[in-house]
């Protein structure tokens, strides 16, 4: 619903479908700022909402700081067989409240689970020893778009 007054757009409610609940918002659109805000804010939840990535993955990088690793994080690689799932030390704690309770230990002291048929490995860490390991080829942080890719 927009709400228009003498022209101007003064409110505007918004209907998020995000990790199957319904959020409403009301944006007072009063200043330039409020309205890049709104449009950063929309854009930002269509991409959500559009992603392909498993909805796990999606609630851990968006609410969570995560980073996708590995070939999950290729460009390239439109059908990864698995997400592997960085997710900052200072977000840990809150972010295995996301994790199903069947899910399994790794191999790296996090957990390993299936969200919408996929197979995804979560743990926590810092990327700084990750981007010294030439093995890790692409380091993605899908909240932000930043993806970073190792070229030795």
């Amino acid at each position: 619903m927009v709400t228009m007054c003498g022209g101007k757009l003064k409110t505007l409610h918004i209907t998020v479908e995000a990790m199957s609940s319904c959020l409403v918002n009301t944006v007072q659109l009063t200043t330039n700022a409020d309205r890049q805000l709104l449009i950063a804010f929309v854009i930002k939840h269509f991409l959500f909402m559009a992603s392909k990535l498993p909805k796990l993955v999606l609630a851990l990088t968006h609410a969570h700081d995560a980073w996708v690793v590995g070939s999950g994080a290729d460009p390239n690689n439109t059908e990864p067989r698995d997400y592997d799932v960085i997710v900052p030390y200072s977000e840990w704690q809150k972010a295995c409240m996301l994790i199903p309770m069947d899910a399994k230990p790794n191999h790296f002291g996090g957990w390993k689970c299936i969200s919408e048929g996929k197979e995804i490995d979560v743990w926590c860490g810092d990327l700084g020893w990750l981007t010294q390991k030439p093995q890790m080829k692409y380091i993605w942080h899908v909240a932000s778009g930043v993806r970073w890719q190792n070229v030795l």
